[in-house]
């Protein structure tokens, strides 16, 4: 009897550690694939006195989202303490980008460049940004 008993807690301890290391399978809901690749949708921001973040911190976000916006596209954001923060990118529903803009700080901040759906750039593309003000093409051919 003991030893019956012994075996069940060692089979409850290890199932209970096992549960605790490997995460729950992601939902097919909450995953995108592209470039065959899956992502999971990260969860949603909100702002708050003009930050982002997530909607159970206290903390300004910082990290990359991955979503789709109203078009159906995909778009892989960056924030640096609650502000937009480096390169951002919208794809069309292909692999194809459509939008490549940086940012720092929250603002447009270097190369902007915009696709066509065959991979072409657009003839009023590309344009630069500093401090989120159109600039001269010299400041991000630096």
């Amino acid at each position: 009897m003991k030893q019956l008993l012994t075996i069940l807690c060692l089979v409850l301890l290890s199932s209970y550690s096992y549960s605790k290391i490997i995460p729950p399978e992601i939902p097919s809901y909450r995953l995108i694939k592209h470039g065959g690749i899956s992502y999971e949708v990260d969860s949603k921001l909100e702002i708050r006195n003009h930050l982002y973040y997530e909607i159970t911190t206290q903390e300004p976000f910082t990290g990359r989202t991955v979503g789709k916006n109203y078009r159906g596209w995909l778009e892989v954001i960056n924030y640096k303490n609650g502000k937009r923060h480096g390169l951002n990118e919208w794809f069309y529903n292909t692999d194809q980008s459509f939008i490549r803009t940086h940012f720092k700080n929250g603002k447009q901040d270097g190369l902007s460049e915009m696709f066509d759906e065959n991979g072409e750039i657009y003839s009023s593309s590309p344009t630069c940004y500093k401090e989120g003000v159109k600039t001269d093409m010299s400041y991000c051919e630096n």
